[in-house]
């Protein structure tokens, strides 16, 4: 891993591009290396730059985020991809996620998270996701998921992670299980350390992640 994160944009708003770079050109600690208009130029940069991370929009001409995140995970596994959108659609993290995204974040976020961001995915943490994902929707994909295996989750854990990803709040979970509601309390920090999440909203995507992928 270099010392400097070699960061390619890939957005087809210039505007939007050009004041990224500047924006990055801040950090020290962040390189980058080049530009894409669109999702093609992202997979062609993504091979002549290798860069260690993209910043990819998932909306873009000729060939789209999410279709360019596929074929550059194909060829470069080892290239870290933060998809950038303008939609907070569960949907749409879904099939980032799926396509090979290591994290997720709205266009409308602050400069600080998307730098915790960059700098998170680059460390290897397993999913950052920049937003509150909508419950009815991991409702509906839930009952396709084979949960975590390993990881040292417990059976009432794995219970209490599905009713999460069911979009339950701890209070409910208490209700269902008969349990307090600090007890739960416990499952959840329990969980959120063994699967490498900072919240519930990314233990609940990781989960996601990881089950649809088998």
């Amino acid at each position: 891993m270099s010392e400097k994160v070699r960061v390619l944009i890939a957005d087809d708003h210039t505007i939007f591009r050009q004041g990224l770079q500047k924006l990055l050109e801040a950090y020290k600690d962040i390189e980058v290396v080049g530009e894409a208009a669109n999702g093609r130029q992202a997979v062609s940069e993504a091979s002549r730059l290798s860069p260690d991370l993209i910043l990819m929009d998932i909306k873009m001409p000729e060939l789209d985020g999410i279709e360019a995140m596929e074929l550059i995970k194909r060829e470069h596994p080892e290239i870290k991809i933060v998809a950038l959108s303008m939609y907070e659609d569960a949907e749409y993290v879904l099939k980032a996620i799926r396509a090979g995204a290591s994290s997720y974040v709205q266009k409308s976020t602050t400069t600080d998270r998307l730098i915790e961001t960059i700098k998170q995915t680059h460390r290897g943490s397993r999913l950052v996701v920049q937003l509150a994902i909508d419950s009815d929707v991991l409702m509906e994909v839930a009952p396709t998921i084979s949960f975590i295996k390993g990881r040292g989750l417990t059976e009432q854990e794995r219970h209490v992670l599905q009713l999460i990803v069911d979009g339950n709040s701890n209070k409910q979970i208490a209700q269902q299980l008969f349990v307090s509601e600090q007890t739960v309390k416990g499952y959840v920090h329990n969980i959120l350390r063994k699967v490498g999440a900072s919240d519930r909203t990314q233990a609940a995507a990781i989960a996601l992640r990881e089950g649809l992928s088998k």
